[in-house]
């Protein structure tokens, strides 16, 4: 009970990005893929709603669009990124699917067909979406993000650790990467190198200028400290309060 206890505590700052990381980055990488479409009306006003997180009138707007073009490799995206934003999976996996048959060779609808997955808790199918994705443009940093964490879930920490640091090497700032090795150096018990990890992230993303990167590795450090203590759920509070 004490490592899971501990470990949420994290893992809150890491599932805080997993949404921005599945989809806003596929955003920029569109728009260098179909920059004239984008600036259709329909289309372009689609994103605009989406990026607003009006996520029911992006998709009313791509709707739109594709009654005019069915065609539309970006259009279908943003629908299926909308859809995966409420909920919608089986909407989301018909539009990722067309998008896919559209161009094969963007890794867009796989990552996105990772993300569905991985939020039904189908880490396996996660997986291979992912990996796919990864072999279509082995540079995009948000791919080696739900891939580490699908091999993560599925306790495959090796794995998962292979793949954060192949991130890192795009990458020595990436968020999620050191946040995903802390975890999976954390769960199996490393924690010097947990805490190499920990001293590199901002979990909670508070300014540093009012909470400075120290107060983190003190943390970090009490969190080491209590490990197999009694009573650890009052110790891990007086943890979280040096943040």
């Amino acid at each position: 009970m004490q490592k899971r206890g501990l470990i949420a505590i994290i893992y809150l700052g890491v599932l805080i990005t997993g949404f921005y990381a599945g989809s806003y980055f596929h955003y920029n990488k569109l728009k260098s893929e179909d920059t004239g479409a984008m600036q259709h009306g329909y289309q372009s006003d689609g994103w605009q709603l989406y990026l607003e997180k009006d996520y029911e009138g992006a998709i009313a707007e791509f709707n739109k669009y594709l009654d005019d073009d069915n065609e539309n490799f970006a259009a279908y995206s943003g629908l299926a990124w909308s859809n995966y934003a409420i909920g919608d999976y089986e909407d989301a996996i018909g539009a990722f699917n067309r998008a896919k048959e559209i161009n094969p060779k963007s890794y867009d609808p796989y990552n996105g067909l990772g993300w569905v997955h991985y939020a039904q808790r189908q880490y396996e199918m996660a997986a291979s979406s992912f990996e796919q994705a990864l072999k279509l443009s082995p540079d995009a940093e948000t791919i080696y993000n739900g891939l580490g964490r699908s091999y993560y879930k599925l306790k495959n920490y090796a794995k998962s650790e292979e793949i954060y640091e192949k991130a890192i090497l795009l990458n020595p700032n990436l968020y999620f990467a050191n946040a995903g090795l802390f975890l999976v150096n954390y769960e199996t018990n490393d924690y010097g190198k947990a805490s190499e990890y920990f001293g590199k992230i901002i979990p909670f993303k508070y300014d540093t200028s009012f909470v400075p990167d120290k107060d983190y590795v003190n943390f970090a450090n009490c969190m080491f400290r209590i490990e197999g203590k009694e009573d650890t759920e009052r110790e891990a509070y007086n943890c979280r309060r040096l943040i």
